[in-house]
């Protein structure tokens, strides 16, 4: 199919128009804005014309709950709640998972529907241990109730390195370890704070990983608890 001429004229004056707005929305928060918020400070590079010495680093917010904390049992419960299409990539998560720990991890996501049928189509043999789930409200409480860890293990791109994921702060503020991908912002940020761990992205450092997670998964309540005590310090630090 040709685009035609006037189209593509149309759609490059509109990108002309837009830019144009855009680069004097940040002059004008460059002249009379003391402190511009962003979510991280690593996204602060692909913001031009604003002086860095103005940026603050203001994190998304959670509510702190208190869960029990749980047990693990013979099987190791994982849980991801968030997106799975498009740039959300949890696949080698789930395929390593699946090939590798059928009778000693189970993992459980949590997804849009529409996300839950893609997923599908990507694993036309879905594995035995990975459930997919479309919950909110107080089915999501339980699910948060009986993972032992959460995962934010996705691919590491370049939006990944400054990208600020909502979920990270929901799963510290239920008080679950998290286990995040090395080269992503969260996986710094996990590293930092200490709760949960950094794991290099490959099938081979993930499935070592979880082989050392399973024969330590008596230490996991212990650790939940460490997070739960510091948790107030992690969400209080970001608005300072």
């Amino acid at each position: 199919m040709r685009t035609s001429p006037s189209y593509q004229f149309d759609s490059s004056l509109k990108k002309y128009i837009a830019n144009t707005f855009y680069r004097f929305e940040l002059l004008v928060y460059n002249l009379y804005a003391e402190k511009v918020f962003v979510p991280s400070l690593n996204m602060t590079k692909y913001i031009p014309t604003i002086n860095r010495k103005k940026f603050k680093e203001l994190n998304p917010g959670a509510v702190l709950k208190i869960n029990q904390t749980r047990q693990p049992g013979d099987t190791l419960e994982l849980f991801y709640v968030g997106g799975t299409a498009g740039f959300y990539n949890i696949n080698l998560l789930i395929d390593v998972i699946g090939k590798c720990f059928q009778e000693q991890i189970r993992l459980t996501i949590c997804t849009r529907e529409s996300d839950a049928r893609s997923l599908h189509q990507e694993f036309p043999t879905f594995p035995v241990n990975v459930s997919v789930v479309s919950f909110s409200g107080e089915k999501l409480n339980e699910l948060y109730e009986n993972a032992d860890c959460a995962c934010l293990y996705v691919e590491p791109t370049e939006y990944r390195m400054f990208a600020v994921p909502i979920k990270l702060f929901e799963y510290v503020a239920n008080g679950k370890p998290v286990i995040a991908s090395a080269g992503t912002w969260a996986g710094e940020f996990v590293a930092k704070h200490s709760v949960g761990w950094k794991v290099e992205y490959s099938d081979k450092a993930l499935k070592t990983f979880l082989e050392q997670l399973l024969e330590d998964k008596a230490s996991i309540p212990s650790y939940a608890e460490a997070i739960k005590r510091k948790s107030p310090d992690v969400f209080l630090e970001r608005t300072m």
